[in-house]
């Protein structure tokens, strides 16, 4: 074999080489485009089945309730101080006024106070200028919902200056005239029974909702909720 030809195989066998590392890393791209593809799919799926099982929550825990609620993505909570606020993305500029009353899986977590585009602020019930009008239907017993600034906790001011309301007992929207809500949305849970030193009896509630593990809320339309007097 003479030098022509050994250099000549030398060459080949490098060019070879080269077109044979340009394929692996061509195969090699084409996987980790192919993995990033899954993964994403993925993630979109579990966040729809996040969706659909939270949705599925709702329609179980809450009284009937208008089949146009709409779902909208939680971004961050925006606390300040005392003041409590959750910015959501609607996806639709369309989908959210402000008022609307916004749901967890479990109750009531607040209303839209402020929408921006396809962006809202939402005012929790943990505000410390958050009112409700609440009951406990079984206790027969109605006041005021306070947010209180902290995150944990609500303050339920009674009207009667006695109360048989009891730690376990449920809170609900009353839904009385003027409320821009139907009556029977969860609101919270009786934690204990306090008065204070006015002589003013009120309950602490505990949320029915851990705001920090939200991916999605839910936006009822208060149209649908004209108050009706009992027949």
């Amino acid at each position: 074999m003479n030098a022509g030809s050994v250099i000549n195989d030398s060459t080949a066998r490098a060019i070879a080489g080269v077109f044979a590392a340009d394929r692996v890393r061509q195969e090699n791209e084409a996987l980790r485009a192919e993995l990033a593809r899954l993964r994403s799919e993925r993630a979109a799926s579990s966040t729809r089945v996040t969706e659909l099982e939270s949705a599925v929550v709702l329609g179980e825990s809450l009284p009937e309730i208008s089949t146009d609620v709409r779902a909208a993505r939680v971004v961050a909570p925006v606390p300040d101080g005392t003041t409590r606020r959750l910015w959501v993305d609607l996806g639709n500029p369309e989908l959210a006024e402000e008022g609307q009353t916004v749901l967890g899986p479990r109750g009531v977590i607040g209303r839209v106070r402020e929408v921006h585009g396809r962006h809202a602020i939402v005012q929790l019930l943990t505000d410390a200028e958050s009112q409700w009008g609440g009951e406990s239907a079984e206790r027969s017993e109605g006041g005021v919902v306070h947010g209180t600034g902290d995150d944990d906790r609500l303050r339920f001011r009674l009207e009667r200056t006695t109360t048989r309301l009891q730690p376990g007992d449920e809170v609900v929207t009353s839904g009385l005239r003027g409320s821009t809500v139907p009556a029977g949305l969860p609101l919270g849970v009786v934690r204990e029974v306090i008065v204070d030193e006015t002589g003013e009896r009120h309950a602490v509630l505990d949320l029915m909702e851990e705001v920090e593990t939200l991916r999605h809320v839910y936006l009822l339309p208060e149209q649908q909720f004209a108050w009706q007097p009992p027949s």
